[in-house]
């Protein structure tokens, strides 16, 4: 795939700045409270899965940021590799990140990832792209990074007419994407927590 235009697709030496700034954005993300609950070294916990996040990306899918400074990143899965299976994931280092944390945070973390899995094939069982993650380093909130890091993909896929589906566990990120063309699909609890789910499409197949 051909990098986008403006946007800066990341390479392997980018993986650790890319993921201080998705695991700084993603501090407050009920999900991630889920997983990581009474965490006192949650920024660290966070930097340590978003490796294994932003590795996964680059091995499997497509990372970009706005610019060389990573003041966000978007890490982009093909439908093909959106199954984030443990094999995979053991090799992009999960296996690293197992060692330092608790059996309870890797239970959490395979339940959720098998569950928002199960409704992607659900809702979106034909040739898509899934925006697993996307997040602007709290530094640089409120400067317009997450509409660029989003939109020139959207521009993309239209061209190439294909759908875009991502969830999301924070209400207000609702209206953001909505803004962007993506309509919700779905609203739940995840079964079994207090996590609320939200499930968003843009365009058809």
């Amino acid at each position: 795939m051909p990098n986008l235009p403006i946007l800066i697709r990341l390479g392997d030496s980018d993986v650790a700045n890319a993921a201080k700034a998705l695991a700084r954005s993603f501090l407050h993300d009920p999900m991630m409270l889920y997983i990581f609950p009474d965490e006192p070294q949650l920024e660290k916990k966070l930097f340590l899965l978003f490796q294994v996040m932003v590795r996964y990306g680059l091995r499997y899918g497509e990372v970009y940021a706005p610019s060389s400074n990573i003041e966000g990143v978007a890490i982009w899965l093909s439908s093909d590799n959106m199954d984030m299976s443990l094999a995979k994931m053991e090799k992009c280092g999960l296996s690293e990140f197992s060692s330092q944390v608790s059996p309870e945070v890797m239970t959490k973390l395979i339940y959720l990832n098998d569950f928002a899995s199960a409704r992607n094939k659900i809702h979106a069982p034909f040739k898509h792209w899934y925006l697993a993650f996307i997040g602007v380093d709290t530094d640089y909130h409120g400067k317009g990074f997450a509409s660029s890091l989003i939109k020139p993909m959207l521009q993309r896929l239209d061209g190439e007419k294909l759908p875009c589906y991502l969830e999301t566990a924070t209400e207000k990120n609702v209206a953001i994407y909505e803004h962007f063309g993506f309509k919700l699909i779905e609203k739940m609890l995840v079964p079994g927590t207090e996590v609320e789910f939200w499930a968003m499409m843009r365009g058809t197949h």
